[in-house]
């Protein structure tokens, strides 16, 4: 009889330990970040994965040099991912693209607040917008008692607020167009970002510009020898991270 049990329980407690097991990593894996908007994008130099973590990182900067063609490898890997990980009532989009470089692909998906962005005078108006949805937030935070979107989720049930990643392609052309208007209104978003759940991504192929500064985190593309390689600065380092592109997308 116990040559029958005995391997039933064990069964069963490999099972149930198993699911605690699954269910301590996804619990670990997302307490830091609750809308699930860690992507990883390659590997650091000792061949371990590499993620960025969007909460965290609050806004980010992709630098290229002049000569080479907007790569948006980097952005699709950062939408693809979060688009599979998260709902539209958990994330929303804006997708700024200037320079046509192929983001008009996600034309139509639930996540997009606007169609994707492709005239500068609709930029404006887009971050125009951000800026009274952070002062609407940064309300309803007072109202509750609380300080940024995590805490707020964390009692609001039915009423959690969703993150908004905006990511504007080139973000040097409209600096060309409006200077003083964007320098002025994303260092204003900068502001209250990270605490209302809006993270704030761009490229661009003036990194020396003013623009450089109001972003917390870089990355940067080198020489053509290594087209695969980018340099990851977090914000208060002096010392960058070599990363390795993965291949695919």
């Amino acid at each position: 009889m116990l040559d029958i049990v005995y391997p039933f329980i064990l069964c069963c407690t490999r099972i149930v330990y198993s699911n605690l097991v699954a269910d301590t990593l996804l619990e670990t894996m997302t307490q830091d970040s609750p809308a699930r908007l860690v992507v990883p994008i390659g590997t650091d130099a000792s061949g371990e994965s590499f993620c960025l973590d969007l909460p965290k990182i609050e806004s980010l900067l992709i630098s290229y040099p002049k000569w080479m063609t907007i790569d948006p490898t980097i952005i699709r890997k950062i939408l693809d991912s979060t688009l599979v990980q998260n709902k539209p009532h958990e994330m929303r989009l804006i997708l700024v693209d200037l320079c046509e470089v192929g983001l008009k692909s996600y034309d139509g998906i639930d996540h997009l607040l606007t169609p994707v962005i492709d005239q500068p005078e609709r930029v404006i108006s887009a971050h125009q917008w951000i800026n009274k949805e952070i002062q609407k937030r940064m309300g309803i935070f007072a109202e509750m008692g609380v300080k940024t979107i995590e805490e707020y989720n964390l009692s609001s049930g039915f009423t959690a607020l969703e993150y908004i990643l905006v990511v504007d392609v080139d973000i040097s052309e409209m600096v060309m167009v409006a200077p003083t208007w964007i320098y002025d209104n994303i260092e204003h978003i900068m502001l209250n970002a990270r605490s209302t759940g809006i993270i704030m991504i761009a490229t661009t192929k003036h990194p020396r510009d003013k623009m450089s500064k109001l972003y917390r985190n870089r990355i940067t593309y080198s020489g053509d020898d290594e087209v695969g390689i980018v340099n990851y600065l977090p914000y208060g380092s002096q010392e960058g991270t070599k990363i390795r592109l993965s291949d695919t997308v």
